[in-house]
């Protein structure tokens, strides 16, 4: 349960980026193969091959995609070779429209002031995932994992559908992901029962929608200094790159 009111401005993902600006032809290039490519991020190695350009050229169009709100610069994932694992860049979540967000804002208050709120919320988010399409996943980098007959285990289909909510991802293991994003952080922060209840029905959602069983993953809310995280149950582990 969390102590509405009591939350460490330090804590949880951080909201969606600001509007972005133009970018050039190069630039854009670069963004073009990242939102086709792995919700976990791909390399500068791994964009530089795909390319054809050098490494050191694709860390600048980053780097600049970066300052502009364009790419989220995300934790490396440890691996098992030698030398420090290299940061991973994805593209980052569209930010909400105004009308949206305010709409979103008075229902979880109309919800947070009812009986059972929290609760409905959860089963409203569970419905409006289990109601969606859930995405298979397209990498052109060759860097993510395939089994199954999507080509994508249980949990790797749920986060690609989360990203497409509007999440981000960070530091991910077999069992456990790092959410660095979140769509409506700023209104989870004023209501985080609701907010956090809804985004909890829509993983449990979506699990279902992919044929795993809801009870096998789990939200853990601003659990730590810029990320809320998923866990998932041996039956449903991630593919780590």
């Amino acid at each position: 349960m969390i102590n509405p009111g009591g939350l460490d401005p330090g804590l949880g993902p951080a909201p969606s980026a600001p509007d972005p600006l133009v970018v050039s032809p190069a630039q854009a290039q670069v963004l073009e193969l990242l939102s086709h490519a792995s919700v976990r991020g791909v390399t500068v190695a791994a964009v530089a091959r795909q390319l054809g350009q050098h490494p050191n050229t694709i860390r600048e169009h980053l780097d600049a995609l970066h300052a502009n709100g364009y790419v989220t610069r995300l934790d490396p994932t440890p691996g098992g070779g030698r030398g420090r694992p290299s940061h991973r860049y994805a593209v980052t979540a569209a930010p909400e429209s105004p009308a949206h967000t305010t709409l979103i804002t008075a229902l979880a208050e109309h919800l947070d002031a009812s009986p059972g709120g929290p609760g409905v919320a959860e089963e409203l988010g569970y419905a409006a995932a289990t109601a969606s399409r859930v995405a298979t996943p397209r990498s052109t980098t060759g860097e993510s994992g395939e089994s199954g007959e999507s080509g994508q285990s249980v949990a790797d289909r749920v986060l690609t559908s989360l990203a497409t909510w509007g999440f981000a991802f960070g530091a991910t293991t077999t069992d456990h992901v790092e959410i660095v994003r979140c769509p409506l952080v700023s209104a989870a922060r004023v209501h985080p029962e609701v907010i956090c209840g809804f985004h909890r029905g829509v993983v449990r959602g979506l699990v279902a929608a992919a044929g795993g069983q809801p009870a096998d993953v789990t939200l853990r809310e601003f659990d730590g200094p810029g990320r809320c995280s998923l866990w998932f149950a041996p039956e449903l582990q991630v593919v780590v790159a």
